[in-house]
């Protein structure tokens, strides 16, 4: 869905935005089928939330070690074009006081980013 006003604005973006084939958000990942389908659900709505400019859902993945959860992480963000960064306490600790300085940046950057930002 493109905007009239955006298509007059940007004619060569508009018309590649149409032309172009959409992405799948889970290409490359190998799931249980009904996880499929509930992560695809999630990458949908995310990207309609996006263009919608609507408030974003709060997902937690838990789960093993290797089990795909920064892959998908990365595809959603590739996928509703948004920001991906990665932050892990490892990151964090040995920055002792300059950690919470970090992480205040990151926040702001999330708050800052016109494309949304996906924190893994």
């Amino acid at each position: 869905r493109i905007p009239l006003f955006q298509a007059v604005k940007h004619p060569i973006q508009s018309t590649q935005k149409l032309i172009a084939k959409p992405q799948n958000a889970l290409s490359g990942i190998v799931l249980d089928p009904a996880l499929e389908a509930r992560l695809r659900d999630v990458a949908l709505a995310t990207k309609n939330t996006k263009l919608n400019r609507g408030m974003y859902r709060n997902l937690l993945f838990y789960g093993p070690p290797g089990t795909g959860k920064t892959m998908f992480a990365k595809k959603l963000a590739m996928h509703s074009e948004m920001d991906y960064a990665i932050l892990t306490g490892g990151d964090v600790a040995p920055m002792g006081r300059d950690g919470v300085t970090a992480v205040h940046k990151l926040f702001d950057w999330a708050q800052t980013s016109k494309k949304g930002l996906i924190l893994f």
